[in-house]
Formats: structure tokens, sequence, C-alpha cells
């Protein structure tokens, strides 16, 4: 993805500058997930898409949920 920064004068297209642009971990997981659906490349051509530093992030990436029974917490004492 790039940032562009662009001006008209005179009806001529100038560019100012262009930068690498910046997406959440969330997005470009996002992103690389339609892009294999839609046929567009490979799933390993989307793990290629995706920066391992930006899934370190805390909150950015959900976490996988253990369907383990939980074991029973509740305690038995003394009745008031």
């Amino acid at each position: 993805m790039q940032d562009m920064e662009f001006t008209i004068e005179r009806g001529k297209l100038y560019m100012l500058q262009t930068r690498n642009g910046k997406r959440t971990a969330r997005a470009a997981l996002k992103i690389a997930c339609d892009l294999v659906e839609e046929g567009m490349i490979s799933t390993d051509e989307a793990l290629l898409k995706i920066e391992p530093k930006q899934l370190d992030a805390p909150g950015e990436v959900p976490q996988p949920v253990s369907e383990e029974k939980t074991q029973d917490t509740t305690t038995e004492g003394p009745a008031f």
C-alpha cells in the first residue's frame, strides 16, 4: 500500500511524494486473506505480505481460544 501526495496545477499532475502506507496487523491479515480467496495470490505469497513484528503488537490479532472444558472453580465455605 502506498500513500501518495500530489497536486494539480494548470491541468498538470505533479507527484510530490510517495511512501509506504501503514496498516494494522489485522488489516494486513484481512487483505492477505481476501487476495487468496479471490485467487489473486497464493497462500505462500499472502504469508510474505505480513510483517511478523506486527503480529507481536498487543491487541492487534485475536488470539485462539481453547475449547477445552474449564475447571470448575466453585468452592464451598462456611455457611453464614
